[in-house]
């Protein structure tokens, strides 16, 4: 056999290989699609807020995750008081019997926990906490409190304070609030007309069709 010849030989048999290779990757891709196609996506309810939720001790971190979170917003939009020394923002106890501040703040609160974490680069950076800041949690915090106006609070504001102690004016209850608070939980239960739509399309979403 002349060098032409094995080289031609050797060129053959690469490209046998490489056919057979190509059908062996054809075939793994083909499995991985019908596995992934056969692998059922299960859906769960988001548990933030805590007024759609049936199973008890998830219901339960649903508000103590919620309370938190209140007490953060009053740490900070809520530590600000105006020129009479009131606190416009100051989310007070007994918000938790109140549907609508209920969803209203565990709506910003789910917004506020997806522009705080992430599963990457934590100094990538981004825009969401701005977007929430500027335009969402200030018009939020007003219909919770409100009617009220944020007074100014910039650094050239005239008389413009901050306090973590609880407004005057509500001192009394917020000595007790986490003790309401507490109680509330105690008695607290699942309301079907709150919670039967989203069983619902849950029970719909993950039953499995051909």
């Amino acid at each position: 056999m002349t060098d032409i010849e094995a080289v031609e030989a050797r060129i053959e048999a690469l490209e046998e290989q490489v056919i057979t290779l190509t059908g062996l990757l054809k075939e793994l891709a083909e499995a991985e699609g019908a596995s992934s196609s056969s692998r059922k996506k299960t859906w769960r309810l988001s548990t933030f807020n805590p007024l759609v939720i049936t199973a008890p001790a998830q219901r339960r971190d649903a508000w103590l995750r919620l309370y938190d979170f209140v007490e953060l917003l009053n740490a900070t939009f809520g530590a600000q008081r105006n020129v009479a020394g009131i606190a416009p923002l100051y989310i007070t106890a007994g918000w938790w019997e109140n549907p609508l501040a209920v969803m209203y703040l565990a709506a910003l609160c789910e917004a506020w926990v997806e522009a705080s974490v992430t599963t990457g680069d934590p100094l990538a950076g981004g825009h969401d906490m701005l977007w929430l800041l500027q335009d969402r949690a200030v018009p939020l915090l007003q219909q919770v409190c409100g009617p009220v106006v944020q007074a100014a609070w910039g650094q050239r504001s005239e008389q413009v304070s901050f306090s973590l102690e609880p407004p005057a004016a509500a001192a009394a209850s917020e000595e007790i609030r986490r003790a309401r608070f507490e109680d509330f939980l105690a008695h607290d239960e699942s309301a079907p007309a709150r919670t039967t739509f989203l069983v619902r399309m849950l029970d719909e979403l993950n039953t499995a069709t051909d």
